[in-house]
């Protein structure tokens, strides 16, 4: 049984179904993931890649590692090409030349992951790893490629130049968590952990619904035994769907919740309060040192980009951010 910390009131509401995660001899069965990491060949595009280890991927994820040149690095150095071809009808030489630069950059993009230390790649033997260079606008790129590809989540970097076609993955990574229809992890700069040291994970929302979503994602992952799950529900006492409003049966979602993850051997706690959700967010990610919060955009049907929590996080949360959609 679960203590809260206050009560709420009562209110009537049919159950939902089970959550999707399952358990099997203490483990969780976790659907395949398809993974794409926006990488820059910066140190914080690096540091996205190592914090990997603490995203609960499932081991037989299909990652796709993905780095965009603008269309000035894509062309050729004028020095490159044979002047005359470009003004002749050899144009085909040019093209040659120009596939063999592209394929030139997914090398570099290859060679630069494999200098990553003990880059969590590594630790996924199972998943399938491919390399692309894209060439355009940073973001509407890697946008138009994960609606392609149909991937489940984007990973980045916050801020960075470029080793790798000089793209700059901060106003990127801003672009991309507004517009990218899946889930999209942030790296924020923080001190870089061992993979073996305790991963804190806070699961945070400020409504029953949102609070389902992000409970549902986090449940479908392959968290490894020295994760510690924490549920943080602000309630600021006006919102709709807000926990006060719904709590017998918020309070059967978080027990049914906490039952799965501890079935799994992970600890879990749950911490509801009053107030401003943006502030006791934050101040939970610094006074309990997670390592990274997930939550749900949310935001009105009406409303387009991000939500005013999610904002809120990326621009002052001190561990990785992961937007649930």
């Amino acid at each position: 049984m679960l203590r809260f910390l206050f009560a709420f009131n009562s209110f009537k509401i049919e159950p939902i179904d089970k959550l999707p995660a399952e358990q099997k001899r203490g483990k969780m069965t976790c659907a395949q993931m398809k993974v794409m990491i926006a990488y820059d060949g910066s140190s914080y595009a690096k540091a996205a890649i190592n914090d990997l280890c603490r995203a609960g991927l499932p081991p037989d994820s299909e990652i796709l590692v993905v780095s965009v040149t603008d269309p000035s690095v894509m062309s050729l150095p004028i020095s490159q090409f044979d002047l005359h071809s470009l003004i002749s009808r050899l144009a085909s030489k040019v093209i040659r030349q120009a596939t063999v630069y592209k394929e030139e950059q997914v090398e570099k993009v290859k060679a630069s992951v494999s200098e990553v230390p003990d880059r969590p790649l590594s630790l996924f033997p199972e998943c399938k790893i491919g390399y692309e260079v894209l060439g355009g606008k940073p973001a509407a790129s890697l946008l138009r490629k994960a609606a392609e590809w149909k991937s489940d989540l984007i990973v980045l970097g916050t801020r960075g130049r470029s080793t790798v076609g000089r793209f700059f993955l901060g106003s990127v990574s801003q672009e991309v968590a507004e517009k990218a229809d899946c889930s999209v992890r942030i790296w924020r700069q923080s001190p870089e952990k061992d993979a073996g040291t305790l991963n804190k994970v806070i699961i945070g929302a400020s409504s029953l619904p949102d609070a389902e979503e992000v409970i549902r994602a986090v449940s479908g992952r392959a968290w490894t035994e020295n994760t510690e799950i924490r549920l943080m529900i602000a309630d600021d006492g006006i919102s709709a769907g807000r926990v006060s409003a719904v709590y017998p049966y918020a309070k059967a979602i978080f027990e049914q919740a906490v039952e799965e993850l501890r079935g799994c051997g992970l600890p879990v706690s749950v911490d509801i309060k009053s107030g401003d959700t943006s502030i006791i967010l934050l101040d939970e990610v610094e006074n309990w040192k997670a390592d990274s919060i997930f939550i749900a955009n949310e935001k009105s049907n009406e409303e387009k980009g991000l939500g005013s929590l999610a904002a809120n996080l990326l621009a002052r949360a001190k561990c990785t951010v992961e937007i649930i959609k």
